[in-house]
């Protein structure tokens, strides 16, 4: 029956759907699957007889549980805090902390607010791609919902649906503000609620500063040609300083800077030369999404004409490419299924479908001579992108479910043998801190130091590393022994082990396939 719907918009009667209502069919098309979503993951945590340690609803990545931590310390009177009352921040997503906070007004499960914000934002990403390609991009109904459904069932951004993270609401937000943008530019009339989209762009991510940076410089082209108003850029320029300010002024490790912190965050800095492997992932992703639309016009051979990219749209294509590029001298590492590049890729759908509509298969479609035959081609079309989809779709399904039980099987199983064995006297140093501190309630001392700034400054020698963390009464480690090998093999000597926590391959969420839990010889643990 939703196919049958979907098909009905190719015919030529008019009003068959008004537009609230197909955007609505594309919400009810995406609530169908993330149950499906919801069934994969529940399936692969009772699966092999593991251990199911999700209390509510599982997570494909740690990082969603430092969020909760955060927005848990907010609430508490912590301020913007990992280990209160240590004011830092390796969460560079304010905005999202702060909405998960809002959501703990009613409810102590932040993680279970985390996915049901992540949903939503995900779930209006279809209608705002179909509206944007019909209003903006002025394409026919057809065409129109070919860009819905092919955002809707891209599988990289399905997984990031229930996750828990900020990465639906920053692709929403980068749609939102080009549209905005574009709509803006064609009557030469800068809005402030431009400002403002932009603005909680870069609170989610700080990889958005690329995109409020071109939107600014375009309007002061603009301005030197006295296309728009002093007084209007002013007022923009204002709204997104206020933003900029406020996002700038959370407690940072290194440099005062959250774009360049943000990289830290990920292992990574600022580069001399480009990072060309993850220009190449960058590449792959693009590609592993679009190919069924990229090899239509080299079935149909023949190309009537290149589409022309005006300058009222040109901020789309300019973001696209230079995004990627950027991220290539301050790259974050190539992990979390490239979620880093994901805001480009509803927008690569507005730079890829006008190629096939320049084609023989566009003119089969839109050029026919009767109703029925465009009904025809259209369904097929229809099919034939949903056919080329699904495989991907359904692999990167099975992808969510087996990160989700890696997370249960280790960052979760360490949780629960915490609890399970540990006095409130025990403390705790790890690798990977977003579990261990959001469901134990404890500071943890973090061997990474992007939430304990006194360790980062020692990374460059691991011993000093050792020597603070036991200085500061550590004697539980859970740690990846490989994921640091420096330090592992200088502390092993002092290191028994207690427990080891594999995964079920593959492996897509972890620092490695196995946490191991030490405990310092001579320094015994409480056991409750």
């Amino acid at each position: 029956m939703l196919f049958r719907c979907l098909l009905s918009f190719t015919s030529n009667r008019p009003n068959v759907f008004s537009r609230f209502k197909t955007e609505l069919l594309f919400i009810v098309a995406g609530v169908a699957m993330l149950t499906v979503l919801f069934a994969v993951q529940s399936y692969d945590l009772s699966r092999h007889d593991g251990t199911n340690n999700v209390t509510t609803v599982g997570v494909p990545l740690d990082d969603v549980y430092i969020h909760c931590r955060y927005a848990e310390n907010l609430l508490a009177g912590h301020g913007y805090s990992f280990n209160p009352p240590t004011q830092v921040t390796a969460d560079t997503s304010p905005l999202w902390v702060l909405l998960i906070a809002v959501g703990g007004l009613f409810t102590s499960h932040l993680e279970v607010v985390a996915v049901i914000l992540s949903s939503l934002a995900w779930l209006m990403m279809a209608p705002a791609v179909y509206r944007i390609a019909k209003y903006v991009f002025h394409f026919d109904t057809l065409w129109a919902v070919v860009a819905g459904i092919i955002s809707l069932l891209s599988g990289r951004m399905l997984i990031m649906a229930p996750s828990g993270m900020e990465t639906a609401l920053a692709s929403l937000l980068t749609l939102i503000a080009i549209e905005i943008h574009i709509r803006s530019r064609e009557t030469f009339r800068i809005r402030i609620r431009e400002a403002v989209v932009l603005g909680l762009a870069i609170a989610t991510r700080p990889e958005l500063y690329l995109l409020a940076a071109i939107a600014a410089i375009d309007w002061l082209i603009l301005l030197s040609k006295n296309n728009v108003s002093i007084k209007s850029f002013a007022s923009f320029s204002i709204v997104l300083a206020v933003f900029f300010g406020a996002v700038l002024s959370l407690p940072l490790i290194e440099r005062g800077s959250l774009s360049y912190h943000s990289s830290v965050v990920q292992g990574a800095g600022i580069r001399f030369l480009p990072d060309m492997y993850y220009l190449l992932r960058t590449f792959f992703i693009v590609l592993e999404n679009f190919w069924f639309v990229l090899i239509i016009p080299f079935l149909s051979r023949t190309i009537n004409a290149f589409p022309k990219i005006r300058s009222r749209v040109a901020i789309l294509p300019i973001f696209v490419i230079v995004l990627p590029i950027l991220q290539s001298f301050l790259a974050p590492q190539y992990r979390h299924f490239g979620r880093y590049v994901f805001p480009i890729l509803p927008l690569c759908i507005f730079m890829i479908l006008p190629f096939v509509k320049n084609t023989k298969l566009y003119s089969r479609t839109s050029e026919v001579n009767t109703s029925s035959e465009h009904h025809r081609a259209g369904s097929l079309l229809l099919v034939a992108i949903v056919v080329l989809m699904l495989p991907s779709s359904i692999r990167w399904v099975t992808k969510y479910g087996e990160a989700v039980s890696n997370i249960n099987d280790q960052h979760l199983a360490a949780v629960a043998w915490v609890n399970a064995n540990l006095s409130p006297n025990d403390i705790i140093a790890a690798d990977d801190v977003g579990a261990l501190g959001f469901f134990t309630k404890r500071n943890i001392i973090d061997l990474t130091g992007l939430v304990s700034p006194e360790i980062y400054s020692l990374q460059q020698n691991q011993q000093l590393v050792w020597k603070e963390a036991r200085n500061k009464g550590t004697n539980i480690f859970i740690i990846y022994t490989r994921l640091n090998p420096t330090f592992y093999q200088y502390a092993s000597d002092s290191l028994e082990l207690v427990k080891e926590l594999p995964i079920r391959q593959p492996l897509l969420s972890s620092a490695d396939t196995v946490m191991s839990i030490f405990k310092v010889k001579g320094a015994p643990y409480a056991a409750r």
